[in-house]
């Protein structure tokens, strides 16, 4: 199957790309010309496009023809921003505007399917007491990467519907794994310094998937029947707490954790004097995702567990420091 891989320099691409070849499928990547220098050496066996800009403008008849699946990661989504909806207009051109423009030339191209990597946080940040969040539940996205996000997926609905072409939408939570970036890798470096962290009263449950799992995903979705015009919650078999995470990846490092406890309004409040409310969230908020649409439609379920996932990053994140 020829498939058109966008986001192939990013930490999901980076993970996508060689299991795509391993499975023996044609494959074109885009890359801006910033970032191609750089990833040369891994495009050996693809077919790379390059462009000096990839924006809503974008001409993408060349990189479409003969595909039949286009897998979209590419997107904005690691950038500090003021506030919840700040730099909403560049997220829009990043994450909906691109998206839409890549699409509908896909199906002009006779594309059959589009796979789109979306984010749970089209749902919300947080639950509502302790009920997972599901495909069917209202959204309720709360900043500007979300919301564009949930509108991509808008408009990809209704090409879907004028011309044919299959939609598959993922919706993962946080993805850790080798080469993680964001967040995640900040935490690890304050856990393998030693520094204390006041989450020692957190009684919270977060799920997360490991970037094995959500490739697997990805690739299951590449040709399954029953995917077609699906929106899947994907997550690992375990949910666990802000605690528990930090305490297996001290133990993962030969590490103990040192946690303290604070008052949950004292760090709410310190975490938006210094604008990192989304830190918070991931944090000491729960979010808890129920994948079951995928594992009964799809026969799918993660490879790899909690432990396995973290045991990874952690070698990776060790190796890096040398």
């Amino acid at each position: 199957m020829r498939i058109l891989l966008t986001g192939a320099s990013g930490f999901v691409g980076r993970h996508l790309l060689p299991a795509l070849l391993d499975q023996g499928h044609d494959l074109v990547c885009s890359f801006r010309s910033t970032t191609f220098e750089r990833d040369r050496k891994r495009c050996v066996d693809v077919n790379p496009v390059v462009f000096p800009i990839i924006d809503h403008n974008t001409d993408w008849r060349q990189a479409l023809q003969q595909v039949g699946v286009v897998a979209h990661i590419a997107g904005m989504a690691h950038i500090r921003t003021k506030g919840p909806f700040d730099l909403y207009d560049q997220f829009l051109q990043s994450n909906t505007l691109l998206t839409v423009n890549l699409a509908r030339q896909a199906a002009e191209s006779g594309v059959k399917r589009f796979i789109f990597l979306s984010t749970i946080g089209v749902n919300g940040s947080c639950n509502i007491g302790m009920r997972p969040f599901r495909e069917t539940d209202e959204p309720g996205p709360n900043n500007s990467y979300c919301l564009t996000k949930l509108k991509a997926e808008q408009e990809l609905r209704q090409i879907e519907a004028e011309t044919g072409m299959e939609v598959v939408i993922l919706r993962p939570p946080l993805v850790y794994g080798p080469h993680v970036r964001a967040n995640f890798l900040s935490l690890m470096n304050i856990i393998h310094r030693g520094i204390p962290m006041p989450f020692a009263n957190v009684n919270n449950s977060k799920s997360f998937i490991s970037i094995g799992n959500l490739v697997d995903a990805i690739m299951t979705c590449l040709a399954h029947t029953n995917a077609a015009g699906q929106t899947f919650l994907v997550c690992d078999n375990e949910a666990i707490s802000t605690p528990e995470l930090i305490r297996m990846i001290a133990a993962a490092m030969g590490k103990r954790a040192t946690l303290f406890p604070m008052p949950k309004a004292f760090v709410n409040l310190l975490c938006r004097m210094l604008g990192k409310e989304r830190l918070y969230e991931q944090l000491w908020g729960t979010l808890r995702i129920d994948s079951g649409h995928i594992r009964e439609r799809l026969q799918w379920a993660p490879k790899i567990s909690l432990q396995q996932g973290l045991s990874q990053s952690v070698e990776w994140y060790l190796q890096k420091q040398g």
